[in-house]
Parts: C-alpha cells; sequence; structure tokens
C-alpha cells in the first residue's frame, strides 16, 4: 500500500516515538524498510531546507545554442 506524504509524516513520528529499531517497528507495522529510509532522509532534507534538485546536462558538444567545433 502507497501512502501520502502526509501519511509517512504521521508514520515518521510514530516511529520515532516507538524507541523501536527500523526493523523491529517494519515489522510490526507491516511497512518496507527501504521505505521508511526514504522518508527518513527525505524529511530530514526537507527540515535542513534542501530537497532535490536536478540541472540539465548537455552532452555531444552543444552548449548554450552552439556547436562545438570540429
Amino acid at each position: 500500500m502507497r501512502h501520502t506524504q502526509e501519511e509517512w509524516e504521521e508514520k515518521i513520528k510514530e516511529f520515532k516515538d516507538s524507541g523501536l529499531s527500523q526493523r523491529k517497528w517494519c515489522k510490526i507495522n507491516g511497512e518496507d524498510r527501504n521505505r521508511l529510509q526514504y522518508w527518513l532522509l527525505r524529511f530530514e532534507y526537507l527540515s535542513l531546507g534542501t530537497d532535490v534538485s536536478f540541472a540539465e546536462i548537455v552532452t555531444g558538444g552543444e552548449c548554450c545554442g552552439t556547436e562545438a567545433s570540429e
């Protein structure tokens, strides 16, 4: 089952309040540990005011509207 970001916010709070290890909390709550780790990291980045961003990478010798000389 996929959860929304809001649902994961609540789940992360529950996890942190539980005092359980990630493995044990996930087993009890039927969640995937990798997904828990993803959301823990995601919320950490968001709390720092950083987020994933993307940059365009130009390949093939073209840049900024000009062709590379041969």
